[in-house]
């Protein structure tokens, strides 16, 4: 999946609104973070992107005649292909055969099952899983939408962070734009990383690596290329709104929808990128 820099949908929404991004204040940052979030979500959820979608091979257990696979809470999946970190936000398909490389596969009718487990002491744990309707399979693909990423969380500080705690870093204890001079920080732009350590005490991307290693503490939130135009028109929308130029904010607003009905017409048009997605929206 190609990705933008949030630092580069930070700047553009700054210059649509007419703010100084030499002297962005920390309210100001967290009003442009927070409708970046919220359009995130919008836009993930709007159609199924081909960009979004991946397919899992997952083993099917079965127990009183009831078959299924269960969706693994730390989100690793071990299969007759090796071993892999899944993330599913929303179950697409369940087939007997690849999708990716079968144009014709039997679907298989699913049903989603989500229960809490009791672990002792008055704790539960929830276990979720794909009930399938076929009892001679032991394996199925999953094709599904990946989580929506969420753009939370303030500047790093020095200090302990623990696992799943998100903080936006641009390469400067004290700043939201990276610096652009010197070779530490060629190519380098702000983003929120998420922390993946227990604990640690290391900035983002402490290795100034290009990309993951084992040793990271900490890994990028991703944000789709294809839709920074949408965010940064919701923003400026969402930000006119905010400011009362409810006129001009509703006018904007159709420009960013434009925006993303675009996105619709080149997936299908240009990518030719359907033939197992089916759109809401059609041309």
């Amino acid at each position: 999946m190609r990705v933008v820099d949030f630092e580069t949908i930070l700047a553009q929404s700054l210059q649509l609104c007419g703010l100084d991004r030499q002297n962005l204040s920390d309210e100001t940052f967290f009003q442009i973070r927070d409708f970046a979030n919220f359009r995130l979500r919008y836009a993930w959820e709007f159609e199924i992107w081909p960009e979004l979608i991946r397919t899992t091979k997952m083993t099917v257990q079965n127990s009183n005649e009831v078959y299924y696979a269960v969706i693994p809470n730390n989100g690793i999946v071990t299969n007759s292909e090796g071993t892999f970190k899944i993330d599913i936000g929303t179950i697409i398909s369940v087939t007997a055969e690849d999708p990716r490389i079968v144009g014709k596969v039997k679907d298989i009718d699913f049903s989603f099952d989500e229960y809490e487990q009791s672990l002792g002491n008055g704790v539960f744990d929830t276990v979720r899983r794909i009930i399938i309707n076929n009892k001679n399979t032991t394996e199925i693909y999953v094709t599904y939408r990946i989580s929506v990423p969420e753009l939370i969380g303030n500047r790093w500080s020095s200090g302990n962070y623990y696992k799943g705690q998100t903080v936006y870093w641009s390469y400067s204890n004290d700043k939201y734009f990276a610096p652009t001079t010197g070779p530490f920080f060629a190519g380098k732009k702000g983003n929120f990383w998420k922390c993946i350590a227990d604990t640690t005490t290391q900035q983002p991307n402490f290795n100034n690596s290009e990309y993951p290693t084992v040793n990271d503490h900490w890994e990028k939130v991703k944000i789709p290329q294809f839709l920074s135009h949408y965010l940064i028109k919701g923003i400026h929308a969402d930000w006119l709104k905010s400011e009362l130029q409810i006129e001009q904010g509703m006018a904007v607003e159709r420009e960013a929808q434009a925006l993303l009905d675009l996105e619709i017409h080149k997936a299908i048009v240009q990518q030719n990128r359907q033939p197992r997605l089916k759109f809401n929206q059609t041309y």
